[in-house]
């Protein structure tokens, strides 16, 4: 079972945290719940390139900033 839920209840969709792009391609990191906490999944045009689990909210939102950062240093740009 998702942590805070109960039994019955359906885990809310993917969250979208922020979206890159560079050239063509299409970067997008989506968080969701997992059993030991949340999942941090970042997606290019569609194909999985890494996922972590982080066990709390402030760690995930830290991984999400360090994923981010390290993909605007290599040149990809904030999406319009």
């Amino acid at each position: 079972m998702l942590p805070g839920l109960t039994d019955g209840e359906v885990a809310p969709p993917d969250e979208e945290l922020w979206r890159l792009v560079k050239g063509r391609r299409t970067a997008v990191c989506w968080q969701r719940l997992h059993p030991l906490g949340f999942e941090l999944r970042l997606e290019v045009n569609g194909d999985t390139m890494r996922t972590t689990v982080e066990r709390t909210v402030d760690g995930a939102e830290e991984q999400s900033v360090h994923m981010r950062q390290a993909m605007l240093a290599r040149g990809w740009a904030e999406h319009a």
